[in-house]
């Protein structure tokens, strides 16, 4: 486990109630489906699909994946975390390790996801990427969500993960065309939508605005209708976020091999 990796366990350790509470709730969960799961699994029949959940965290998304009638298992380096998982989400399996080095075997999943993780484990997103393509079957898909590099809100984000105690010193916005250039000829790039205004902000990140839970119920649903208005005229430079779907290619780059 590298140094930044034993900080992030720590600091998950310490707020792994706060986090499923804030993220479990109704809107956060409406929010979820709507700008993250139905856009992230667009066009992937999950039935029957032994999806892996890497940084699961409060398996925030294995009860999407289980309605849909995947096969979860929740990896994570957070045993608070993996425990609150498995409580919201009894039928599927949790694994304690890193997402670096996860010890499954070649092309055992059909899938993989990263929601909101990849930005906890800078420098090495493209070591995560390596140990998915390895992971994957050809032909599954990785799918993720995450904060990149290049818009605006990612200069004001800067500036906050130094200040705000929720954010280990390690954490950074993802280089997606770094990523997409390291592994060009080994996935098919399928969707990138960037998504996230208000309702991001103050619905699906509460916990880190410090806004109390009984609070959210009053303002959600508009932010939500407006954010709905604004997802479809927003582009790379003011969004907060991306959601991408690839493909593992069944004939790989040998170049990569």
């Amino acid at each position: 486990m590298k140094d930044s990796e034993k900080r992030q366990k720590v600091l998950f350790d310490n707020f792994a109630v706060k986090y499923s509470d804030h993220f479990n709730d109704k809107y956060s969960r409406i929010y979820r489906k709507k700008f993250i799961d139905d856009l992230m699994f667009k066009g992937i029949d999950l039935k029957g699909k032994l999806v892996l959940d890497a940084m699961c965290g409060a398996g925030t998304a294995a009860s999407y994946l289980q309605r849909n009638g995947a096969f979860v298992v929740g990896q994570d380096l957070s045993f608070a975390m993996l425990h609150t998982c498995h409580n919201q989400n009894p039928d599927s399996w949790v694994i304690q390790s890193s997402v670096l080095g996860s010890g499954f075997k070649d092309k055992l999943f059909d899938v993989v996801i990263i929601q909101g993780g990849l930005h906890h484990i800078h420098p090495f997103t493209g070591e995560v990427t390596d140990e998915v393509y390895r992971i994957l079957k050809p032909g599954g898909y990785f799918c993720f969500s995450e904060p990149y590099k290049g818009s605006l809100p990612d200069l004001v984000r800067r500036f906050w993960y130094k200040k705000d105690p929720f954010f280990e010193k390690n954490e950074s916005a993802v280089d997606l065309d770094y990523l997409m250039k390291r592994n060009a000829g080994r996935f098919d790039f399928l969707d990138c939508s960037y998504m996230g205004g208000l309702a991001y902000l103050l619905v699906y990140n509460s916990m880190i605005f410090r806004i109390p839970l009984s609070v959210k119920k009053f303002y959600s649903p508009a932010l939500i209708a407006l954010d709905t208005l604004m997802m479809n005229l927003q582009g790379r430079v003011v969004s907060f976020f991306a959601v991408c779907r690839w493909r593992k290619k069944v004939t790989p780059d040998c170049s990569r091999e």
